[in-house]
């Protein structure tokens, strides 16, 4: 006699979930032949089933008790590629604020993708992020598994220095300048003065409190406020040291007005005319009495057209 029917056989195959996971599995059923059977696989597994097997190829060679003998194969599969993701980070754009953003980019798995970041946002894009760092948990439609981080930074606190020199009476000739740190540079200017100049340095004001308004290239905005204040009388002109060994030094100029050419004339005296210099935008002014003078009594005479002041200094080599 002979067997009903010829040995064949029936896989029925659960793919793997994940890239690179070993959880798919073959459940085999054999028909025809004469029981009871034999299983031998390529990778030497001698049970009907696989269980928590990875992607591959798998061959079955099936011998019944009359050594008759089938071979066939099936194919494990799975995703085409891990799941991977981008995060492209845009910074908080002010200090302290919650401007900053993750773009999130996903391929590979099995989509559809589920998202879980730090603090319980769910989309797959975060906005109204503060600086930190930020975990996703992405999930794929197998639910495996992928995290990755990202870090929000942000500019320092931006912050200015202001300072201002003083004006003379019924004059524009004062300035004030704005030194800026922190934010994002470069950095524009808009003083509230008569010209709203719009530089770092804003020239030819008169005394006064002026605001400066400072972006930065953010948009982040800094206010910064300084006063003009009235030059001091010509009277506090000052020469030192006295008596001196060659070194004068001639201080608080701003009397006069920096925006004006300041003439220092060094006298003998008798009147005779020395030495000359002058002195523009500077607050202090400095000079040698050269070799030629002899020990004795010199005077200084400083003047523009807002007044004259003569100071007498003492020589002693």
């Amino acid at each position: 006699s002979q067997p009903l029917a010829p040995l064949s056989v029936n896989f029925n195959t659960s793919d793997v979930n994940c890239f690179g996971g070993v959880d798919g599995n073959v459940t085999t059923t054999v028909n025809g032949g004469t029981v009871p059977y034999t299983f031998s696989w390529n990778r030497g597994d001698k049970t009907k089933d696989l269980v928590s097997v990875a992607n591959g190829k798998y061959i079955l060679t099936i011998s019944d008790s009359n050594n008759c003998i089938l071979k066939d194969s099936v194919n494990i599969s799975q995703p085409a590629a891990p799941i991977t993701a981008t995060l492209t980070v845009d910074d908080v754009d002010c200090h302290g604020d919650n401007s900053g953003s993750i773009n999130l980019t996903v391929s590979g798995g099995t989509p559809a993708y589920t998202f879980a970041w730090t603090g319980g946002l769910t989309s797959q894009n975060v906005t109204g992020l503060i600086k930190g760092w930020y975990t996703v948990i992405i999930t794929d439609n197998n639910l495996c598994t992928y995290t990755d981080s990202a870090y929000v930074d942000e500019p320092t606190l931006m912050t200015s220095e202001i300072k201002a020199t003083t004006a003379t009476k019924n004059a524009f000739n004062g300035h004030a300048i704005v030194t800026v740190a922190g934010g994002t540079p470069p950095y524009t200017y808009l003083w509230n003065d008569s010209k709203a100049q719009t530089v770092d340095t804003a020239r030819n004001l008169k005394t006064g409190i002026y605001i400066v308004i400072i972006t930065d290239a953010k948009g982040c905005t800094l206010n910064d406020t300084v006063e003009v204040e009235d030059a001091p009388p010509l009277d506090d002109i000052v020469l030192y040291p006295n008596p001196t060994t060659g070194k004068v030094v001639i201080s608080k100029l701003e009397s006069l007005g920096l925006d004006e050419v300041i003439t220092i004339e060094l006298m003998d005296r008798l009147g005779k005319h020395l030495m000359n210099f002058e002195s523009l935008g500077n607050n202090t002014f400095e000079f040698i009495l050269g070799n030629e003078c002899t020990d004795g009594l010199y005077y200084v005479r400083i003047t523009n057209s807002r007044g004259t002041q003569t100071r007498s200094v003492f020589f002693n080599k």
